[in-house]
């Protein structure tokens, strides 16, 4: 196939030939053969990757099971079929029902919140790639975490984006953009008992990851107000930043804009004309991200971080 590499090998009748394998490495970057059985938690051996036969007898109760257990341990499935019978035509050997496939598929589809579907080079390529690499914190300057994500493979083989799941604690409550060597990276925010986790894809060897942390905190006190707020930032930069408060209807009741200092800045609000109830604070820094929080009785007055 013009501008096409085969990158994996097949072993021939399905068993490791360990006199070949030393040729077999120079050239494959992984094999698989078929001893029947699952690849459990990690691969040993990629020269010696285990599939599952799926026979013209197989039941689909057999099939469906092997996902339920590779889900249960965290393995690795693969399977092999060497014919199809779509009920005119037989094609191949130990020819398989079409609709046996189908509802296995369906089955797969049903539980693709648990399941990364990829070809054979995809997954070996994934799991090596997530096995070798390492993720360290290179240092934090001017509101930017810079983070390391590499490995020792050959780059121009493995070049897979990972995902990563970071625990959001510290100075990342705070982030508000993702960048991997310039080029912004899009991501999610997802909760698992009680925590906040930042879940994102990159490329090993691509370039440093920095975190974009413009402000380190915001808060406002006293708690609970009365006729006056102090709304206190901290910013990693000097910058033009706007305040705004609105009431439940949406209406700005104060607004100030100013330049502010790097570290800490304090902004006081005179409420005492203002009826009782519940107001919103914003803080918008120079680079369109903003920072809110409700004014409420008897609130810990925590800013929850959001990007807008």
């Amino acid at each position: 196939i013009t501008c096409q590499k085969c990158e994996t090998f097949c072993w021939p009748g399905g068993s490791v030939n360990q006199p070949g394998i030393a040729a077999v490495k120079k050239y494959y970057l992984a094999c698989r053969a078929s001893g029947n059985l699952l690849n459990y938690g990690g691969v040993q051996d990629f020269y010696n990757i285990q599939s599952m036969p799926i026979y013209h007898n197989t039941s689909l109760s057999t099939v469906n099971n092997w996902v339920d257990v590779i889900i249960q341990v965290k393995g690795w499935l693969v399977e092999r079929i060497h014919g199809i019978n779509t009920g005119k035509d037989s094609v191949g050997y130990e020819p398989v029902a079409v609709h046996l496939l189908k509802d296995h598929w369906d089955y797969i589809a049903q539980h693709r919140d648990a399941l990364w579907v990829a070809t054979f080079t995809q997954a070996m390529k994934y799991i090596r790639e997530r096995d070798s690499s390492e993720l360290k914190i290179l240092d934090y300057r001017d509101g930017q975490l810079r983070m390391s994500l590499s490995n020792k493979l050959q780059d121009s083989a493995y070049c897979l984006p990972l995902t990563l799941k970071i625990k959001l604690r510290g100075k990342l409550n705070n982030f508000r953009e993702i960048r991997q060597n310039g080029i912004s990276l899009p991501y999610e925010i997802v909760s698992k008992d009680t925590l906040n986790y930042l879940v994102f894809d990159a490329v090993p060897g691509k370039g440093d990851i920095t975190f974009y942390i413009p402000v380190e905190f915001v808060k406002s006190y006293p708690d609970p107000y009365s006729s006056k707020t102090i709304i206190s930032y901290g910013l990693t930069s000097r910058q033009k930043i706007k305040l705004s408060m609105v009431n439940t209807d949406g209406v700005i009741v104060k607004k100030s804009q100013r330049n502010s200092h790097t570290g800490v800045n304090n902004v006081a609000f005179d409420l005492h004309k203002l009826p009782a109830g519940i107001y919103k604070y914003s803080l918008v820094t120079g680079n369109g991200y903003t920072y809110w929080n409700s004014l409420k009785l008897g609130n810990d007055n925590t800013f929850v971080a959001q990007k807008r």
